[in-house]
């Protein structure tokens, strides 16, 4: 299990070394568990800039596919506030226009708030998943993606994929409900 600990000068530098770390930090490289950038996607839309990536992990053998999606967005309505949503999906579609446009992605998908200014963080990771945990004053924000161990027979969860975030669900279109 790969872990990261520091501070983000704020949500940008956050999303750099979320990226950074899943992608080439030497103890998930070494395991053959770096997760990998499979699509991306940075558009404006309504003034608002989107900046989408597709993740996918191999897992603890090297031969899984682990989908998971992450957006980060600045608000149209309040320009202090940040967000990365995250969303999962069972494959990649190379032509998607959004998070949502990935095979049986999720149609609500939660998220975590960022900050403007400097973030304490921690990141923990292995090829099966990812948490992302940040402070913010005297609060904390987390996300969740990639597979679980439930109590139960593979046969019941075939593909036990978890997302979790600790803001409400965003959907397609960017409108939060």
């Amino acid at each position: 299990m790969a872990y990261a600990t520091g501070t983000a000068t704020d949500r940008y530098d956050l999303w750099n070394k979320l990226l950074s770390f899943l992608t080439t930090n030497p103890d998930l490289v070494a395991a053959n568990q770096a997760w990998e950038i499979v699509w991306s996607r940075d558009t404006v839309e309504s003034g608002v800039p989107f900046t989408r990536r597709m993740l996918k992990g191999k897992g603890l053998s090297g031969l899984d596919e682990i989908y998971v999606s992450l957006e980060r967005r600045d608000d149209q309505y309040y320009p202090t506030e940040s967000l990365i949503h995250i969303s999962g999906a069972t494959g990649l579609n190379p032509s998607a226009l959004s998070i949502v446009d990935h095979p049986n992605s999720l149609v609500r998908y939660p998220a975590m708030f960022l900050d403007t200014g400097p973030m304490s963080y921690w990141f923990v990771a292995n090829g099966r998943r990812f948490v992302v945990v940040v402070r913010m004053s005297t609060v904390y924000n987390m996300m969740y993606g990639g597979l679980m161990l439930p109590y139960s027979t593979p046969q019941t969860y075939n593909y036990p994929l978890f997302i979790g975030g600790c803001r409400g669900f965003g959907t397609s279109g960017g409108i939060s409900s």
